[in-house]
């Protein structure tokens, strides 16, 4: 199974994974929930010295969390807890979490996680260069509790099972994570939903239907965007255009299309998303752009602007010194 690492620019921020989910057949970027398997399985390790990601929390995410072999430590809302083989923790949605290495040899766990449908959240610190590459790991905000738990000695894994090259024998621990793999409507509350609002199957199907009965067939398209087709993804821009108002269908496409620049980036490179969108229409571009800067819209006015300006910083062929937000975009 192969491993994939990542790295933030500076160093600061340094993990790897194998994802064993997509290994087992699941097709992340599906909007099939049958296909996209009702959680995802991650082995994940962490170099010593190092943290994979910056303190975050979910907007509709949980992680459940088993720790494998070596030592480290999670930090949490009420402080940090060391972490040993056999321990397991969770964390719900809006629960700020961080793990951190602070020994002398890779410290391996499973992460578990129901991964829905619209998921968006982001860094407090706003490291946001180089934790892009993991679409779980965007904080939204701190609150919440580190729920803990240490399993007992006869339900620690066998040698067998710690022997990663011998193959995964422990995906029990999966059922574990099916919490609450789709949260309904009103438990996620609209506060501290996704930036577009809590998006369910019932959403994605309207869309679909609405997509459909404009020329765009969704599914098949984000497969094909999935994939480097370029033209797929200008036809996923030019949708934009079909919102005659910001209503329900549009903020589901919102929350896609703000996924997709997160996960094409990840895959192919910002600066290929970017030219295709470069490549569009003046108002095709406007729109987008406008989908994309809205979430940060929701952040609390006393941190917008900096947030803004990092963005801007990181990317800034993304939202140039002349953009404005919702100019001559009747929706916005």
């Amino acid at each position: 199974m192969p491993e994939l690492s990542w790295s933030s620019p500076k160093g600061k921020f340094v993990g790897a994974g194998k994802q064993v989910s997509e290994a087992l057949g699941r097709k992340p970027f599906s909007t099939d929930l049958k296909e996209r398997h009702p959680f995802d399985i991650e082995i994940c390790r962490v170099p010593p010295g190092k943290t994979p990601y910056s303190y975050h929390s979910h907007s509709a995410q949980w992680e459940f969390y088993h720790v494998i072999s070596g030592k480290g430590a999670v930090r949490h809302k009420d402080g940090t807890t060391p972490i040993e083989p056999g321990d397991a923790f969770i964390f719900q949605p809006d629960e700020p979490h961080q793990l951190i290495n602070d020994g002398s040899e890779d410290l391996i766990l499973y992460v578990v996680a129901d991964n829905p449908i619209g998921e968006s959240s982001y860094s407090r610190q706003q490291e946001m260069a180089g934790a892009l590459a993991r679409t779980r790991d965007y904080p939204l905000r701190e609150s919440g509790l580190l729920r803990w738990g240490r399993m007992k000695a006869s339900d620690e894994l066998s040698p067998r099972a710690r022997d990663l090259n011998r193959g995964v024998k422990v995906m029990v621990l999966a059922l574990l994570a099916i919490l609450a793999w789709s949260l309904p409507v009103e438990a996620q509350g609209s506060k501290d939903a996704t930036p577009f609002g809590p998006i369910g199957e019932v959403d994605v199907d309207q869309l679909m239907k609405f997509g459909k009965a404009r020329g765009f067939d969704l599914q098949p398209e984000m497969q094909r965007i999935y994939k480097k087709d370029e033209e797929a993804l200008a036809r996923l821009f030019a949708l934009s255009l079909k919102f005659k108002t910001f209503d329900r269908n549009a903020r589901t496409y919102g929350s896609i299309m703000y996924t997709c620049w997160l996960r094409f980036g990840e895959a192919y490179g910002v600066d290929l998303y970017l030219k295709v969108l470069d490549r569009q229409p003046d108002e095709v571009q406007q729109r987008v752009r406008d989908f994309l800067y809205y979430p940060l819209l929701r952040m609390p006015k006393e941190k917008r602007k900096e947030n803004v300006e990092e963005m801007r910083r990181m990317y800034p062929r993304l939202f140039p010194i002349d953009f404005q937000f919702g100019r001559n975009d009747p929706i916005f």
